[in-house]
């Protein structure tokens, strides 16, 4: 029994040296990242009129404040990024940890003759689910010793879910062919699920990033990412009417700048990840259906936006 413990402990010493070696040879290697952070924002609804006088139909906003999620990240890159130009690659995945985020505010002007606004609700948000899937592929470049450039392409898709429950309203009440003043009512308390939400986002864009190898073991890397083909398939289902809406708008703009410090060692990399995204409202066609009847065009557009800090500690081993 001795003789195979030892024997065992002689195996794992000499694969540790042999990686090493063999590692230490090689222009290119992969990384894994274990990941944990949270995300802290807002998410945006929109109904564009037709034929009311204010800006908006209907604006609601979703608090995303905050929502914790897992993920890993794996990474296809240069050895030594300052050695020589070279490739690399990047997928990651995140999960969110369901639960209580904030409040969900939605706000109506359906008034025809001025802008006041006539309905408001609030309520308490869930988030159910939140997915993000990252892709980037492109080039790296040293441009010294201590500094390099990377230019890539990305594309992604985020996902998110939402419950409105619980709350209170307050509707502006209607006389005479207008609405009165909304601060004439009175809050009606309302209990249980109202709306769920959801919004799927597909992006693709480019961007760049400028490292610093600041003192070792110490980087800095400063990276910029935009999208202008950003898409958005939302679905507005609300419990109470049994009304189901899809919205599709497109053609958002997507920024992203972001920062990372890493403590570099030979395997092992410590690193917080600081990111903001925003994506611009666009518009687009919205659909609605009664029950389990078909979907039909409405006659208002509408849209969505997202806006979110994202801060995210992780470990990365190098292979």
């Amino acid at each position: 029994m001795k003789n195979i413990t030892v024997l065992t402990f002689l195996v794992i010493i000499l694969f540790f040296i042999s990686h090493r070696a063999y590692a230490q040879d090689r222009d290119y290697n992969f990384s894994f990242d274990a990941q944990f952070g949270f995300i802290y924002g807002q998410s945006m609804e929109i109904v564009y009129p037709t034929d009311t006088a204010g800006k908006l139909l209907s604006e609601l906003i979703w608090d995303i404040k905050p929502v914790l999620y897992l993920g890993f990240q794996v990474d296809y890159s240069r050895t030594d990024i300052l050695s020589a130009p070279g490739f690399f690659a990047s997928l990651k995945f995140n999960i969110g940890i369901p639960g209580d985020s904030g409040i969900m505010e939605d706000r109506d002007w359906r008034s025809t003759k001025n802008d006041a606004l006539t309905n408001y609700s609030c309520h308490t948000n869930k988030t159910n689910n939140f997915f993000a899937l990252d892709l980037l592929s492109g080039v790296s470049l040293p441009v010294n010793s201590i500094i390099y450039m990377k230019y890539f392409l990305s594309g992604g898709w985020t996902h998110f879910s939402f419950t409105a429950r619980d709350g209170y309203y307050i509707y502006a009440n209607y006389s005479m062919g207008d609405y009165k003043p909304i601060s004439e009512s009175s809050p009606v308390p309302v209990w249980g699920d109202l709306i769920n939400y959801s919004q799927d986002w597909l992006f693709f864009g480019f961007g760049f990033t400028i490292g610093h190898n600041i003192i070792t073991p110490l980087f800095i890397d400063f990276t910029f990412r935009m999208s202008p083909f950003t898409f958005c398939i939302a679905t507005d289902e609300h419990l109470r009417t049994s009304y189901t809406y899809r919205d599709l708008p497109g053609f958002a703009l997507l920024l992203e700048p972001k920062c990372t410090i890493s403590f570099v060692t030979e395997y092992i990399n410590i690193c917080i990840d600081v990111s903001y995204r925003y994506i611009s409202i666009s518009s687009g066609d919205s659909y609605f259906k009664s029950g389990s009847s078909d979907y039909k065009l409405s006659d208002n557009a509408a849209g969505a936006g997202l806006s979110f800090f994202d801060v995210k500690f992780f470990f990365r081993y190098t292979f």
